[in-house]
């Protein structure tokens, strides 16, 4: 486990991505940290076990085939501007729903059952009598039937 905090350096100094500057205080840093020195080993190792492998050659079949699937694959350019008509429309149905409702009037307002109504006026001090059940049950069946 590598605790020095400039462990993520060593591969950009190995592939050569560093800046001058930069590079030049790591190759000061390499002198003093054993854990990145070790890491930079390592991955030249490997760099240089990877450079000796073969590919395997790919024989003629296996290129047409490749060939003919690349061929078959729907184009960018035409997924591109498809995406960008969708998002077009879905604009302009964005733009003409905003006018819409900024536009158009107010639906009337449906006036509330009787039983809705009284249901939810708290009752004043001079009436306030006890509804019984019965009377209740009875205004909810009318609304139920769709009768005020």
């Amino acid at each position: 486990m590598n605790d020095c905090s400039k462990t993520p350096n060593v591969s950009a100094y190995h592939d050569g991505e560093l800046t001058p500057q930069a590079q030049a205080d790591f190759e000061s840093h390499l002198a003093a940290c054993e854990s990145c020195s070790r890491q930079l080993d390592r991955l030249r190792q490997l760099t240089a076990l990877l450079r000796r492998v073969e590919a395997p050659a790919a024989d003629g079949q296996l290129l047409d085939r490749l060939h003919v699937h690349a061929d078959t694959l729907p184009r960018v350019g035409a997924v591109r501007r498809l995406a960008q008509t969708l998002a077009a429309v879905a604009a302009g149905i964005v733009v003409v729903c905003a006018v819409a409702l900024t536009q158009g009037s107010p639906a009337p307002a449906e006036a509330a059952p009787a039983w809705e109504s009284e249901a939810l006026t708290p009752p004043s001090p001079e009436t306030a009598q006890v509804t019984s059940e019965a009377a209740m049950a009875g205004w909810v069946l009318q609304d139920l039937a769709g009768k005020d």
